[in-house]
This record gives C-alpha cells, sequence and structure tokens, in this order.
C-alpha cells in the first residue's frame, strides 16, 4: 500500500489516504468518534477529491502563516531580523575599551607567545600549521597558545 506524501495537516482534517494502484484499492483510514481506527475502500474519482482537498487546505494554511507572519512584523521582530544591526554607541564604546585592553594584554606577552596567539586568533591558522611554518610539532604550539591564554587573562584582570 502506497501512502501519501507526509504532509501537515489541518487539525479539522482527520483522514488519511493511501493508494495501491497495481490492485487499484484507494483508501481513506480515520478514527470514528469512538476513537476506533477505520478504513473505507472509495473509487479512484472520491481518492482523487479527498486528495484534492488535502492539497487546497495545505495551500490555503501555508498562504494563512505566510499573511500571519507579515502581519505580525513590527519594529522589534523587523529589527531582530536584520542581519548588520546598527552597534550602538555604547556597544561601540565597550568594543573599543575592550579591544583596547586586548591589545595592550598582548603587547606584555612574550613575543613567541604573541606571534602564535595572533597566528591561531586573528589569522585562522591552527596548530599543525603553525607548527608546519615553525618546523616544531602542533603539541608545542598547543601547549604554547594555551600558556599564553593564562597569561592573558591574568593580565586582562590586572588591567580592570
Amino acid at each position: 500500500m502506497d501512502s501519501m506524501p507526509k504532509r501537515r495537516k489541518s487539525k479539522d482534517n482527520p483522514y488519511i489516504l493511501s493508494k495501491n494502484e497495481n490492485n487499484n484499492l484507494y483508501l481513506i483510514s480515520f478514527k470514528d468518534g469512538t476513537k476506533t481506527y477505520r478504513s473505507i475502500s472509495v473509487t479512484k474519482e472520491i481518492y482523487d477529491e479527498m486528495d484534492y482537498f488535502e492539497r487546497r487546505d495545505l495551500s490555503q494554511m501555508n498562504e494563512y502563516d505566510r499573511h500571519t507572519e507579515h502581519i505580525l512584523l513590527d519594529e522589534s521582530s523587523l529589527a531582530k531580523k536584520i542581519k548588520n544591526k546598527p552597534i550602538s554607541i555604547e556597544d561601540d564604546f565597550i568594543n573599543t575599551v575592550t579591544i583596547s585592553k586586548l591589545n595592550a594584554a598582548l603587547n606584555k606577552l612574550p613575543q613567541i607567545q604573541k606571534k602564535r596567539i595572533i597566528q591561531y586568533y586573528f589569522e585562522g591558522l591552527n596548530c599543525y600549521e603553525i607548527g608546519r611554518k615553525e618546523g616544531i610539532a602542533h603539541q608545542v604550539i598547543d601547549r604554547n597558545i594555551k600558556k599564553a591564554i593564562i597569561n592573558l587573562k591574568k593580565l586582562l584582570k590586572n588591567l580592570k
């Protein structure tokens, strides 16, 4: 028995359509008033009408959802949808201060740690690539970056 593709249904549509075209068998299944599962064999014409009803119903639900979404849009929901939101003055100030503190802390790191942190976080290289570039094992780079992060945390704490 071939089941119809799973469709989103209205809560008012309790029917499940299935067909087997090899045997010319068309079924409509549903739960009756006593919540008993029933199946009825119907003609192809009735089956096609029920299928048409389901597709039309789905189309109306989709159209309703699209219109409802547009009706519900207001300033706050539109602002959430903006990809490149303008940065507020406060956020811009906080970002500037944070970046300047980070730069100050980076400048206080040993030169090798600073170089590796910059390559790892700002240039997007991984430990293997940095190790290959410097001719040393990636484990050494990994440990060095972890130490640098610990040092940065300490330096940033002292800068507050």
